[in-house]
């Protein structure tokens, strides 16, 4: 209880039972393309560091490579608030996409 997935979830469970699949599969996608948007605008807008894994920063940082905005605030945020909007909208991130 308390997450993303589980309150998606419970809504379309709950819509579909209700006799209304047809509306249930349009809340499921819609969710899916609104969480997949915000992710990208938040990629795109707020940080372009967030969009690759990092690991291959993070040995060019390690290595003494510097890299601007590699460990701001802003790339932190727009990373974890993306692949938290990805993996509930039922996307694969991360090592697993």
């Amino acid at each position: 209880e308390g997450n993303i997935s589980t309150f998606k979830f419970v809504v379309v469970w709950k819509l579909w039972f209700s006799g209304f699949p047809v509306l249930a599969l349009l809340v499921f996608l819609c969710y899916g393309l609104l969480a997949s948007f915000l992710s990208a605008m938040l990629v795109l807008k707020v940080s372009q560091r967030a969009a690759s894994s990092g690991i291959p920063d993070m040995k060019a940082y390690l290595n003494g490579n510097y890299i601007p905005e590699f460990l701001s605030f802003k790339t932190w945020f727009a990373r974890t608030t993306a692949l938290t909007l990805v993996t509930s909208a039922g996307l694969f991130a991360g090592s697993e996409g």
